[in-house]
């Protein structure tokens, strides 16, 4: 299987804006129920969008927490 240097660097990329999509996912750790349902409510997309195996095992286990914690 050939491998391309730009094909990798692009898949890096995505994955990169990948995580900063999960970490600007704000409002999880508010003290307002409604910012909280609005922030769990962008994690489907943000799985359909980037369906990294990595990114969607953090983001259950940020969101796991975030149930844990209450």
């Amino acid at each position: 299987m050939p491998v391309t240097v730009r094909g990798d660097i692009e898949v890096m990329i995505h994955k990169i804006t990948a995580y900063r999509k999960l970490l600007s996912v704000t409002g999880l750790r508010s003290g307002r129920v409604g910012e909280q349902c609005e922030a769990i409510v962008r994690f489907p997309r943000l799985f359909e969008k980037y369906p990294f195996p990595i990114l969607i095992n953090s983001s259950l286990l940020k969101l796991a927490d975030v149930f844990r914690v209450g």
